[in-house]
């Protein structure tokens, strides 16, 4: 995409950032020039909320406060971004929040200002610092423990989630029960889990995060959800050649509508395991009426292969089909002076690589990110961002699965499965109850 085209927006971001110790009734500025660095690490997949750390430099009172004062102490801490292409000097706010904190216990690099032989009470120490949002760790601290009537997932998902700026991808399948046990459950996260393992309301397992603006409840499936906080919906990633201007540009494009993010690549890299950790070729599900079904999942297909089962208890294998069978394709990217808040993961991510790597252009998931916020000369943060995307293939579903009824019957009437399905061994996964769709 040419970078011409009279429909294109450039942005370059920037960033202030405003930090302050409390502890005591006592706030203590921390000077932008004595923050190192701070990172916001992201995983998607295997997390629900944010990490982040930063490097300050301390002098020796903050340090022994820092140290000393960890169960009371907390950060104050704002971050804004700046697009150095606006005309006009607006910032928008990306983190607004107060943390409590764990310090380093190692690796860290102690700066002794000598002065003539003896220790001076002004010298600097650097620390690194984990922070903790204490707000997102209240939204997700709730007690569940009740008995619900004539309710259907879609509401219950919704009295979880009551509280936070959420967007949920619409659910695949919306159970309705006449009534529904939820055990005692002190987190939104577990809650959530439960339903979906209770009756799968998505063809993938859920994603639940909580940012730092917004939280998200959506499949793993790759489908792009509107946000208002972000009306652009589709991610471009260009890996270009060498040669190619475009590549070194730093920041992200705006082309009709799209963000177009132009990657030089030397800043790529793909990741393609082997495999062979994905032993599985068949999955054989038992259902609620103790139906059985055969799915074959396209891994390990080869002539010589062997059937590999799998047996899984549950209403819904496809949920199982499409964890397998997701691609394992990894794509990693860096960008300098981009926004990280424009890679969430209710986007379309679409991946175009010069014709030598054209075998892993198509569409990915944001897997996970690492925004980094470094000082410069003039007092400035330049932001920079590190992103990891997964390869996704085609998603089964549901429905699906039913025109598969040919298949069904050859499992059943193998002698493979002689026994019953109540004698497969599936003490893994829960037993759901009745419900009245």
């Amino acid at each position: 995409m040419a970078i011409g085209n009279k429909n294109t927006d450039r942005l370059a971001y920037n960033a202030d950032i405003s930090l302050t110790y409390m502890v005591n009734n006592m706030s203590i500025p921390i000077t932008p020039e004595k923050i190192k660095y701070i990172v916001i690490d992201t995983n998607y997949e295997s997390e629900i909320m944010p990490k982040m750390y930063m490097n300050i430099s301390a002098d020796t009172n903050l340090f022994n406060y820092i140290t000393n004062y960890k169960e009371e102490g907390k950060f104050k801490l704002v971050i804004r971004r700046k697009n150095l292409f606006s005309r006009t000097s607006l910032s928008d706010t990306i983190v607004n929040d107060t943390f409590s904190y764990i310090p380093s216990t190692t690796n860290i690099d102690f700066l002794k200002d000598l002065s003539e032989g003896g220790f001076r009470d002004d010298s600097y120490r650097n620390i690194i610092i984990g922070l903790v949002s204490d707000t997102i760790i209240n939204k997700l601290r709730k007690t569940f423990n009740s008995i619900y009537n004539n309710i259907d997932q879609e509401t219950l998902l919704g009295i979880a989630t009551e509280g936070l700026n959420i967007l949920t991808q619409p659910l695949n399948y919306n159970h309705k029960y006449d009534s529904i046990l939820i055990p005692p459950i002190t987190s939104v996260n577990e809650f959530i889990n439960y339903i979906f393992e209770y009756d799968n309301f998505y063809n993938t397992k859920p994603l639940f995060f909580v940012d730092y603006k917004r939280a998200y409840l959506i499949s793993r499936d790759g489908t792009g959800i509107y946000n208002s906080d972000d009306p652009i919906n589709d991610v471009y990633i260009d890996i270009e050649s060498i040669s190619s201007d475009a590549s070194f540009y730093d920041g992200i494009n705006i082309v009709n509508n799209s963000y177009y993010l132009y990657i030089n690549p030397s800043n790529s890299n793909v990741i393609v395991p082997d495999g062979s950790g994905k032993m599985v070729n068949r999955l054989i599900v038992v259902d609620d009426d103790n139906e059985l079904e055969m799915l074959d999942i396209n891994i390990n297909q080869s002539y010589e292969s062997s059937v590999k089962d799998m047996f899984v208890r549950m209403d819904n294998g496809s949920v199982v089909k499409n964890e397998l069978e997701q691609e394992n394709v990894l794509l990693e990217v860096a960008k300098m002076q981009v926004d990280g808040y424009s890679f969430t993961p209710n986007k379309n991510y679409i991946v175009n690589n010069f014709s030598n790597y054209s075998k892993y252009n198509g569409k990915y998931i944001i897997s996970g990110k690492k925004e980094y916020f470094r000082i410069t000369a003039n007092g400035e943060f330049i932001s920079s961002c590190y992103l990891i995307l997964r390869k996704i293939g085609t998603i089964a579903t549901k429905n699906a699965k039913k025109a598969t009824d040919r298949s069904n019957k050859a499992v059943k009437n193998s002698s493979q499965f002689t026994n019953t399905a109540d004698k497969i061994n599936t003490s893994s996964v829960r037993k759901v109850n009745r419900r009245i769709d």
